[in-house]
């Protein structure tokens, strides 16, 4: 699959991302192929010519604003999947980006599993991501 990834996602996550998904493709909106600024419906339509089948955001609205309407429609005519990551927004400078990334890391293998058998495009929002030790119970503990 061909991922591209919207210029408000982490840029850092495409050094992860190559390497755990071969296979697949990873391209950021400010690489070359797209004006940095593009407008979401623009971005579509640009998407679909570029042979993209899934687009990687933070920008949640795209698919939840009852506003931008438009851009689910312009997503959904250009057949391109959507996937967002929302920002964890207690999260302060670089945890924030980290819990983004991290959330990514952890749910593509899975989005993708729904994405190659969805016979229309699909949006799927992620949970955010966790900033703080995901421990069990009991844990920390001494050894």
């Amino acid at each position: 699959m061909n991922f591209l990834l919207d210029e408000n996602f982490p840029a850092n996550s495409i050094g992860y991302l190559r390497p755990m998904y071969q296979g697949h493709s990873f391209d950021r909106v400010v690489d070359g192929n797209y004006q940095s600024g593009i407008d979401d419906l623009t971005l579509f339509a640009e998407a679909q010519k570029q042979g993209v089948n899934v687009l990687i955001t933070g920008d949640i609205r795209q698919i939840m604003g009852q506003d931008r309407l438009d851009e689910r429609a312009a997503c959904r005519a250009a057949g391109i999947h959507w996937l967002g990551i929302p920002q964890v927004l207690r999260a302060k400078g670089k945890e924030r980006k980290w819990a983004q990334i991290n959330s990514l890391l952890a749910n593509l293998r899975y989005a993708v599993k729904h994405f190659e058998s969805a016979s229309e495009p699909t949006a799927i929002l992620l949970q955010p991501g966790s900033f703080k030790l995901q421990a069990e119970k009991d844990f920390p503990q001494p050894l």
